[in-house]
């Protein structure tokens, strides 16, 4: 979590050292998150959030979804989904939009897995689509947001199959995301 228009925890020194150092990898139950105050003194309509959420089927559990969102009352600049179980050429069911949000999916091919992005409509982005993939083992989805007079932001969400190997998917990150957008390339941005 970092201010978008004061981003004081970034820093040109290091990359890695540019993530915000307040991040929060916790789980919290509705309640919890309501009653943490540094979750409320760090996060506002204008900080850079992001919500995962493995839910095991967006378009049966989208009602639910939508009622956590609303219940959390904060308005995420990105939300990773896993497991959206979109199938690759099928048609969605359901309606899955949220307002103010724009859907990017990355369906799977098997019947379950699956991932999609919720991306705050003011937000300007690229749809990275050399780190996309979906095959039997894992799906990828990784944007870059677009921000003025600062550093881009690369965001993705990655579902990995039960019995997939961690080596392919571990693998595509190494040679494929790190070799595009790691350290070498990031300082020459810089």
């Amino acid at each position: 979590m970092s201010l978008l228009d004061k981003n004081t925890n970034l820093s040109n020194i290091d990359v890695d050292e540019q993530l915000p150092v307040a991040t929060n990898f916790n789980y919290y139950s509705t309640h919890d998150f309501h009653s943490d105050q540094e979750i409320q003194l760090s996060c506002t309509n204008k900080s850079f959030s992001v919500l995962h959420h493995n839910i095991r089927s967006l378009e049966a559990n989208f009602d639910s979804f939508s009622q956590l969102l609303n219940d959390l009352n904060l308005s995420f600049s990105v939300i990773g989904l896993s497991e959206t179980r979109i199938i690759k050429n099928k048609d969605h069911i359901n309606n899955i939009n949220i307002p103010g949000y724009q859907f990017l999916s990355q369906p799977t091919t098997s019947a379950a897995g699956g991932v999609g992005l919720y991306i705050k409509s003011s937000l300007l982005y690229n749809k990275r689509s050399e780190f996309c993939y979906s095959e039997k083992e894992f799906e990828s989805l990784f944007i870059e947001i677009n921000l003025k007079n600062q550093h881009n932001i690369v965001c993705g969400v990655i579902y990995r199959h039960p019995n997939a190997k961690l080596d392919n998917m571990t693998d595509f990150l190494y040679n494929t995301v790190d070799n595009k957008i790691g350290r070498a390339s990031c300082r020459e941005r810089v």
